[in-house]
């Protein structure tokens, strides 16, 4: 493909996957732990985008955010289901692994390790 010389290599070289877009109007949001998303146009590419596999196999082209969704999980697996901030509020206790309203972790490092601290 046409995009600045080694550019491609070295964007595959990562071994995550990648989605190449044209219109900048796609997102990967939910796997951007997973995929790349690079915004750059090339007069190679005859679609407005493509998703590339880690191995650098097409796994996808088109043009709208419904079909990539379709996609994303087939290749990358499923996204991460949203934390549930009101459902893990217990006796004054929030899971570190759960974002409070401001965006940041509270609570202990979680619950099983909590549990299991010996008395003092």
């Amino acid at each position: 493909m046409g995009l600045k010389p080694g550019r491609l290599y070295g964007l595959m070289h990562g071994g995550r996957g990648l989605l190449l877009d044209q219109t900048g109007r796609l997102s990967v949001a939910g796997w951007a732990d997973r995929v790349d998303h690079v915004v750059e146009v090339s007069e190679d590419l005859d679609v407005s985008a493509v998703l590339q596999r880690p191995v650098g196999h097409l796994a996808w082209a088109g043009d709208g955010q419904q079909d990539l969704l379709g996609a994303l999980p087939r290749w990358f697996g499923t996204a991460p289901a949203e934390p549930s901030v009101g459902a893990v509020l217990v006796g004054g206790w929030c899971d570190a692994g759960t974002l409070t309203r401001a965006g940041r972790r509270a609570g202990p490092a979680s619950w099983a390790s909590h549990l299991a601290r010996p008395a003092h």
